[in-house]
């Protein structure tokens, strides 16, 4: 072993190292797993290194860089849209209230008939007739039980006289009709005058504009005839029938009407007192309310017509209500979807309304009182009425908007920094719209440093 470590020292070291070392390790009273230290920290290299000019993003990308047509110099530009601004619930009618009234009209009676005999003066039954010369007719009174008296707008007095004798007969004065006073009313003229025996002759008169009282009385009247030698029959001498038919009456006391409908009898118009002027409109929102009030003495259905207010499918609006006497009534009509046209093409200043008046039973055979002037009367109020489109005469009305623009830069906001200083520059504003009428645009421009907090405005009118 000396001779071994004397030749080889080297190894001798290296020995002893291994010795030491396992020295070393046996003296440490530790498991075997080894301890060692932990730590982290950032790194940061650049990976490139790249310089971009201004003319490679002219090349790249000429939506926001370009070069001058036949020069050297870059021009910056870029365009924004803003978005669309909607007139939405500006095109509106302001709420209206307005009363109006609706007549009723003239109004039908039902036809009277009469029939009476008349006897000739010196005419004696069994005996033959003798001649008669200009004999006055006895005056005979008449009375008419389904009224009291009634103003007539127009009718018909038929006069109908049978001869019963056995020799022609002559009316040669008119039949006069007078009321119990004595006034007269009407007068009826036989054209031809001759009634031969055994026939009859008519004769007729117009009672336009006539007042009939339930007594009166016929009168006036001479006859003459040539006589026969034919005894004269027993029975009524002379017939009289007289008729008024086709009776529509202004007015009428303590009268029997009859169930009727009187069509379209009223027209009524509501005023629309809103500065706009409606042609056509399409009602977005919006509603109507009537009050309809009778002021008749008759119990009645009461049909009303728009006609300028219409259903989608273009047909007018209407509706019915029934009123007692002297009763009212409501109705709220909701107008979303309605539309509201004129019926010329014009500028509508108002909605009519016609009315119909179904008088459906009468006066259920009791007498009333009635006239044409009797009323209903229609109260009409609505809502704000928001129109979706609306062609007229539009007041003046102010569509805001306020929009914030965002200048496209491209490329240039994420390779630079700083300020683009532009020595020149030109703002092109393009707006656009739907409406078909000229607007006024007045635009005001806000500009803010966000670093600074400076504003700047720019007025465009």
């Amino acid at each position: 072993m000396a001779e071994f470590l004397k030749k080889s020292p080297r190894t001798g070291r290296t020995i002893s190292v291994v010795v030491l070392m396992f020295t070393s390790l046996c003296c440490i009273d530790q498991p075997l797993e080894p301890v060692l230290p932990s730590w982290d920290t950032d790194l940061t290299f650049p990976l490139i290194s790249r310089v971009y000019t201004l003319g490679e993003f002219a090349e790249q990308d000429t939506s926001v860089l370009g070069v001058v047509p036949g020069d050297t110099r870059l021009v910056f530009k870029t365009s924004a849209t803003t978005q669309p601004v909607f007139v939405n619930d500006l095109l509106r009618i302001d709420p209206f209230s307005s009363s109006v009234t609706a007549e009723l009209g003239s109004f039908s009676l039902l036809p009277v008939s009469l029939q009476f005999p008349l006897s000739v003066p010196g005419v004696t039954e069994g005996l033959p007739l003798p001649p008669l010369s200009s004999i006055p007719l006895p005056n005979t009174g008449v009375t008419f039980s389904q009224f009291q008296e009634v103003v007539l707008e127009r009718g018909t007095l038929q006069v109908t006289l049978r001869n019963n004798l056995p020799a022609t007969i002559r009316v040669e004065t008119p039949i006069e009709l007078r009321d119990g006073s004595g006034n007269l009313i009407t007068t009826v003229s036989f054209v031809p005058d001759s009634i031969p025996t055994g026939t009859q002759r008519t004769a007729v008169s117009d009672l336009a504009g006539a007042t009939l009282t339930s007594n009166l009385s016929v009168m006036g009247s001479t006859v003459s005839s040539p006589g026969s030698s034919q005894p004269v029959p027993s029975g009524d001498q002379i017939v009289a029938t007289v008729e008024a038919t086709g009776l529509v009456a202004e007015r009428a006391s303590l009268a029997n009407i009859p169930p009727q409908v009187l069509v379209d009898n009223s027209r009524v118009a509501i005023p629309l007192t809103d500065s706009t002027r409606i042609r056509e409109a399409i009602v977005g929102s919006g509603s109507l309310f009537l009050q309809l009030e009778s002021r008749i003495d008759l119990s009645a259905m009461l049909l009303f017509r728009f006609s300028e207010l219409l259903h989608p499918d273009g047909t007018p609006y209407q509706d019915s209500l029934l009123l007692q006497a002297n009763g009212r009534r409501d109705k709220l009509i909701d107008l979303a979807g309605f539309h509201i046209q004129s019926q010329d093409g014009s500028l509508m200043s108002s909605l009519e309304i016609y009315t119909t008046v179904n008088l459906y039973e009468g006066s259920a055979g009791l007498p009333v009182t009635v006239r044409s002037t009797d009323q209903f009367t229609i109260t009409a109020s609505s809502s704000t009425i928001i129109a979706d489109s609306l062609v007229g005469v539009i007041r003046p009305t102010t569509v805001a908007f306020d929009e914030r623009i965002v200048t496209d830069l491209g490329d240039l906001s994420s390779k630079f920094s700083g300020q683009l200083y532009l020595p020149s520059a030109t703002m092109r504003f393009t707006p656009q719209s739907s409406i078909q009428f000229p607007l006024e645009l007045d635009l005001q421009l806000r500009g803010r440093n966000t670093e600074t907090g400076a504003v700047a405005v720019l007025q465009v009118t």
